[in-house]
């Protein structure tokens, strides 16, 4: 049941703090500098770089790139990051579900105990949802202040 309730809240509030942090703020400033398409490449290289606690795998990070790629051109083409939140969920239970466990680079926290390495990567989310800076000007920049 704790595994269950760790990937459902891990597979909710890692895209939300994302997609704020990611798409509502960054994509949003690096939009009034560059074209659209500069824009996602450079943000999609950010959350690529963001992921790096991960591993330094080129197959992972591409995976991320080419993540940050899909999300950002959704919020580019609709203006809004509520139409990657969706996509970013699907993707993070598909991988916490299927990728992860079976991840050599990986111990599961039944068979090691949590790690210094867990730690981080579980709560880095928490860390970006608590900025005020970021969920204010994600907020804004996309709309979403008329939904609260």
């Amino acid at each position: 049941m704790t595994l269950v309730l760790v990937t459902l809240m891990s597979s909710l509030v890692s895209p939300i703090s994302e997609e704020i942090a990611f798409r509502g703020y960054c994509q949003q400033i690096l939009e009034g500098q560059f074209s659209g398409l500069t824009a996602v490449i450079l943000s999609s290289t950010l959350f690529m770089l963001a992921h790096t606690n991960h591993g330094l795998y080129w197959t992972k990070l591409s995976v991320y790139f080419l993540a940050g790629l899909t999300f950002g051109a959704v919020a580019l083409l609709t203006n809004s990051i509520l139409t990657t939140l969706p996509v970013h969920i699907v993707a993070d239970v598909t991988f916490f579900v299927f990728v992860w466990p079976n991840d050599a680079g990986r111990v599961l926290i039944p068979r090691a105990g949590p790690t210094g390495g867990f730690g981080f990567t579980f709560h880095r989310p928490c860390y970006l949802a608590r900025s005020p800076c970021l969920v204010s000007a994600g907020w804004q920049n996309y709309g979403l202040a008329q939904l609260a």
